[in-house]
Order: structure tokens, then sequence, then C-alpha cells
């Protein structure tokens, strides 16, 4: 595509925020709302979404899942995005017309410059980056989150991301770490984790340190809200569980720490702890995209649908706990349903997924003399229970967002290296 054709979508990509925003309250009006091309399903409709594990196959997700949400970054070319996503580029299209997946830029449309490959897909993906900075002022219309961010990041992650091998897989990879730091940073600041991005940004810690803390906390702090757009939240165990060494980790966990009951000013922001409420291991997932979508599954994201519905409308212990025992036969019934496919189809190769259930926000205050979803999963430095806000900044957040979310905590026992993504797997 045409670099012209990208400034003119950038530019309506902004004019789309601008109106879906316009004359509108953060009160009424969540996060999915600036999504309105995904389709995703209404809170009426008994259907759930969620957002994709990037080096995970598309097709692990399928069975939990009737909506997944994918942002793809400018990868360089098909190859490289095939690899990543383990399917090929023409199952990918197919699953998005199906409607079990969907599709975002994750970055400015004008990055996306030269790949061709890309074209049917940029022509009608929202670009996740642009409406998610305009949600952002939206909140938080006078912070300053995102120019601190700028400053402290700007030029500063190049050789880092080379380090971690960005440039094999990303166009333009120093402006992609780049913004994907600022964006997780300004974030943080804009739902309100003050102490938090205070702390960070200090000046004791250096860019890659600050990159790293964020990128983890990431995953339960502020993908559930822009990422999975108030979806259930997928965590893979690989990415929590190995942070590289750093002494900021030791020097952030204090702020951390569950304080629950010391401070009647403090209020227990409902986005970051999590207790566990379902295990379930040895789950096998499909061998392949065609297997994914040939075992019926329906019951089952019907009652994940159900459980996030509970743990959101506030229902009692005894009402999520029913679910959660409905969740957790209908998995069991998954997992019998994969193995006689398998049989059928000769498959002797089982990939299995523990599949851990849990709840972050608001509902995990029922269930206080439940394990705590990740403590016993993140290294001693994050061992993270709570990061405590301030009860006026909370108040006004929860107006405009989901007080409790539904994690799901993956652990694959087997990376899938070799998989053949150009055809039917």
């Amino acid at each position: 595509m045409e670099k012209s054709q990208l400034i003119e979508k950038r530019f309506q990509e902004y004019e789309k925020a601008e109106k879906l925003l316009k004359n509108r309250k953060p009160e009424n009006f969540s996060i999915e709302k600036l999504f309105p091309e995904l389709k995703l399903p209404e809170v009426n409709s008994r259907k759930t979404y969620g957002y994709y594990i990037f080096d995970k196959p598309v097709y692990a997700l399928i069975p939990y899942l009737d909506d997944i949400i994918i942002n793809v970054p400018p990868f360089k070319n098909r190859e490289a995005l095939e690899k990543k996503l383990k399917i090929s580029l023409d199952y990918l299209i197919e699953l998005q017309e199906r409607n079990r997946v969907s599709i975002n830029l994750d970055s400015d449309p004008v990055a996306y410059e030269n790949l061709d490959y890309m074209d049917e897909i940029i022509e009608n993906a929202p670009s996740s980056q642009i409406r998610n900075d305009m949600y952002l002022k939206f909140i938080n219309p006078e912070n300053n989150y995102s120019e601190i961010s700028n400053k402290i990041f700007d030029g500063k992650l190049f050789d880092y991301a080379k380090k971690i091998k960005w440039d094999a897989y990303v166009n333009k990879f120093e402006n992609e770490i780049e913004n994907t730091a600022k964006n997780i940073l300004t974030q943080l600041g804009a739902l309100g984790y003050k102490s938090l991005f205070d702390k960070l940004t200090g000046g004791k810690y250096s860019p890659e340190e600050i990159y790293n803390l964020i990128y983890t906390y990431s995953s339960f702090l502020t993908d559930p809200v822009f990422y999975s757009l108030e979806g259930i939240t997928p965590i893979d165990k690989y990415s929590i569980e190995n942070p590289l060494n750093s002494d900021a980790y030791k020097d952030i966990s204090p702020l951390l720490k569950d304080k629950i009951g010391q401070s009647k000013k403090i209020m227990e922001f409902p986005t970051d702890v999590g207790i566990e409420l379902l295990r379930n291991n040895g789950v096998y997932f499909p061998s392949g995209i065609d297997t994914a979508l040939q075992i019926d599954t329906e019951k089952a994201r019907k009652a994940l649908f159900e459980l996030d519905r509970a743990i959101n409308e506030r229902m009692d212990r005894e009402k999520i706990v029913d679910r959660k025992i409905a969740l957790e036969e209908e998995f069991k019934q998954i997992n019998d349903a994969v193995n006689v496919y398998n049989k059928s189809q000769n498959n002797k190769i089982k990939d299995k997924v523990d599949i851990t259930i849990g709840i972050i926000g608001a509902a995990s205050s029922l269930f206080l003399d439940k394990p705590l979803l990740l403590a016993s999963l993140i290294t001693t430095a994050l061992s993270l229970e709570s990061v405590n806000i301030p009860t006026k900044i909370a108040e006004r957040i929860l107006k405009f967002r989901k007080p409790s979310h539904i994690v799901a905590y993956m652990d694959f026992h087997n990376e899938i290296k070799n998989l053949n993504v150009s055809g039917k797997n």
C-alpha cells in the first residue's frame, strides 16, 4: 500500500475515534466501543472474546474464545508473521471472515509502508495504537504521562531491541519497541497507578529496566483494558516467569505488597491481584486449526461467559463457584473430545497446556482464603499481590471499566517451533 494511502488511513483513524468519543463521558463509554469494526460479541450474546498470545498457535485459544483479538505489528515479511502466529496468512484471513479472530494494526498505519502482503488486512483493520492513544486522552485529558514516557524512551531502546531480536521480525523495529514501551507506561499512569509510575520514572532505572518491568506488569495491569478490550485475558506463563535480572525488580516490589485492611483511605484497586479459581492440568489442545474448529466447544465458551458475567455482576460467592464448577466440567469435555478426535485421525502427538482460570479485581476479595493466582508463579521479586490506589482515583476509574476480569494463565508444555505454516496444519 502506498504511503499516501496509509497517511489517509491514519487521518481516518483519528477522525473515527474523535467521532466515537464526541460528547461522550467516561462513565458510559468503555474502550471496546472504540472498535466497532471488530464486531466483538455484545454483553448479552453469551459469547467470549479475548487477546491473543503471540508465539503460540492461534488455534490454542479457539476452543475457549468465540473471538480472538490479534494486534498485528508491522512484521517485515509474510514469513515473519506466519512464524509468530504459527498459521498461514491465508488461514488468518479465513478465520477473520468466519468471525473467529478480529485483527487490529498494532501501530500507526504509516508503519506498514511497503508491506504489500498486509494490504488485505490493512484496508479494514483499525489501528489499536491510534485509538488507544485517543482513549488515554479521553479518560485523562490533562495528564502528562505521555510526555514523560516519550522523554524516557525516545531513541533509547535500539540496542535492546536488537538484543532481543526484534529486528528479525519487525519493520522499523526501534520505533516499534519504543512505541510499545511508551504506550504501556502511559497506560499505567492513566489507569491510576501513579505511585508505580512515579517510582519507575524517578530517574533511578535505565530505559531497559523500565521496559522489562512494565512489560511484565502489563499482562495483568493494562492488558485487560487495552489489549483484551475488557474481555478474557490469556497470560502466558513463560513471559511472566522469565524477566531479565535487574535490581529494579527488588526495588519496585515493596509497592506491590498486599495491604488489605491497613488503611481505610486506600482502596485495593481491582486489576492487579488474582485468585486461582479453577486449575485444570494437562488439557490437550488441538493438533491444528482444522481440529480446533471441528471440536464442539460451544458449551465451554458459554460457561466461561457465564463466569465472567457472574463476577462482574457482583454475584455472591456461591453463584460464582457454581459457574466455576460448570466451566471445569466443560473443560473436561473438551479434553475428551480432543482425545477422541486425535485417535480417530491417528494423531500421535499431543500438546498439553495447563490452564488456570483466575479472577483479578474486586471479585477476588470474595475468595481471600483461596490461593493467589500469581503468588506462586512469579519470581520472588515480582510476587505481586496488589497495588494501592487512592479511593478518589479508583472510584473515577471504576465508572468506565469492568471491576473484575477473568484471566486464563496458560502453561504450554511444548514450544511449537517447526510447525508448517504455509498450508493446512
